[in-house]
């Protein structure tokens, strides 16, 4: 049962609508391309955790704070014994690990998610000692990119890689879990707990009159549309869509935008 769902996070909504309408700088390009393949890779993991056959509550990109520390949880998950918590990871490429420390192949540093989810663990333990419950907790790694491969990949810790993505889902499946009201409480504690996501600092500056005005397609994001009766009609790919329906995502971007103003029409004429 899903009890929070995964939704497109907003520094990432802002990036793409702003990428279309105006000119972004490298490094802004890079963290869309970065949080766009980030968001892409949880919505893959989230095909394989939705098809879980046992009963279980599926908590989706919680924020959550204690002790005046904030941190994510892409995903989690509440059986009968315990709660698991998924940090995903949508790497593709060949990576290798050495000293604790994970490395792309020419040698750069990066985080290591195995450091980010044992910080998760440890913050997400005080909070259960909070709120007075007592249940053990996995915390595990997914990589999800079928081209990720990590070299020198250390044995024995909380990894899981695509190949055993598919596996690690049916082992749970063929668990026994039975929920009780005790379980959708936590689910109801936890979602209380939950804070609005802040705004993405790496959202550059932007004016409403620098923005280029106008539909775009829905499934290019051209801006050469023709209308004809009630559609509009992309001049690149031929996609179709209601001018009703094309009017009110303009709308709706407008809004995402600059949520303190109200509509103008300017935006989609």
């Amino acid at each position: 049962m899903i009890y929070k769902r995964r939704d497109k996070p907003i520094g990432l909504r802002m990036l793409e609508l702003l990428s279309k309408r105006m000119s972004i700088d490298s490094k802004t390009m890079q963290q869309y391309v970065s949080l766009k393949k980030g968001y892409e890779g949880e919505l893959f993991f989230d095909t394989f955790i939705n098809e879980l056959k046992e009963e279980c509550i599926i908590l989706n990109d919680l924020l959550l704070e204690v002790n005046h520390t904030v941190f994510q949880i892409d995903s989690l998950l509440i059986t009968q014994e315990k709660i698991q918590l998924y940090e995903v990871k949508n790497f593709g490429g060949d990576f290798y690990y050495k000293e604790d420390k994970l490395f792309t192949r020419n040698q750069r540093e990066i985080v290591n998610p195995l450091h980010q989810v044992s910080r998760s663990n440890s913050l997400f333990s005080q909070i259960l000692i909070k709120l007075q419950i007592k249940m053990p907790i996995e915390a595990f790694v997914v990589f999800v990119n079928p081209d990720f491969t990590l070299y020198q990949a250390p044995i024995g810790k909380p990894i899981i890689f695509p190949g055993q993505l598919k596996r690690h889902m049916s082992n749970l499946s063929n668990t026994h879990s039975r929920l009780t009201n005790y379980h959708k409480n936590i689910a109801e504690q936890l979602v209380e707990r939950h804070i609005a996501e802040p705004l993405y600092p790496h959202v550059p500056h932007y004016d409403y009159q620098l923005l280029r005005k106008g539909i775009t397609c829905q499934k290019c994001d051209s801006f050469s549309i023709t209308v004809e009766r009630k559609y509009c009609s992309c001049n690149l790919c031929n996609h179709k869509e209601l001018v009703s329906l094309a009017v009110l995502r303009s709308v709706e971007e407008f809004t995402t935008l600059f949520p303190q103003r109200k509509n103008n029409n300017e935006y989609h004429s």
